[in-house]
């Protein structure tokens, strides 16, 4: 599980990403949002969070029209936390040079 503060979002966004060990995102939990109510708050929609379940690579996923700036913090922050499991946590196949 990562904690993330959305990237370049409109105002105050934080939130957890849960990631499995096959690099896949799991689960997204809002902490705590400044986000304009009805607007930034978009990104609360279990429809949006959806988009990111199951994939490992996030920038396909669409941002959301009229959270723009909020949908993207999102997208960003779980393409960040992704970034960092693939490249810290992930278990990296071990080649054997002894012939």
């Amino acid at each position: 599980v990562f904690y993330v503060i959305g990237p370049d979002a409109y105002k105050r966004l934080e939130f957890i990403v849960g990631i499995d060990t096959n690099g896949k995102v799991k689960g997204i939990s809002y902490l705590a949002s400044e986000e304009t109510p009805g607007v930034g708050t978009k990104v609360y929609n279990k429809d949006f969070i959806n988009r990111f379940i199951g994939l490992n690579d996030v920038k396909d996923v669409d941002t959301l029209t009229g959270a723009t700036k909020s949908s993207k913090a999102v997208k960003n922050g779980i393409n960040n936390a992704l970034k960092y499991y693939n490249e810290k946590l992930a278990e990296k196949e071990v080649v054997n040079d002894e012939n």
